[in-house]
């Protein structure tokens, strides 16, 4: 799973026209929530032969609306 912590970093790396399966959020831990997103999204890459990709963000989004 490649992991890109913005979507101009996905969309810069990414092939244009590629198919990816991509799952976007704020995964500011691992807990049991974020590791089903990870494995369903996995899952459904490996069914389509696509790559998977996590889109996180860097700041946190709290820090970027809270200042």
């Amino acid at each position: 799973m490649r992991i890109a912590h913005s979507l101009a970093d996905f969309l810069a790396a990414a092939e244009p026209g590629a198919r990816h399966a991509v799952t976007i959020g704020n995964f500011d831990g691992v807990h049991a929530g974020h590791r089903e997103l990870i494995r369903v999204t996995r899952e459904k890459a490996a069914k389509r032969g696509v790559p998977s990709v996590l889109v996180t963000f860097d700041p946190h989004p709290v820090h970027v609306v809270r200042g």
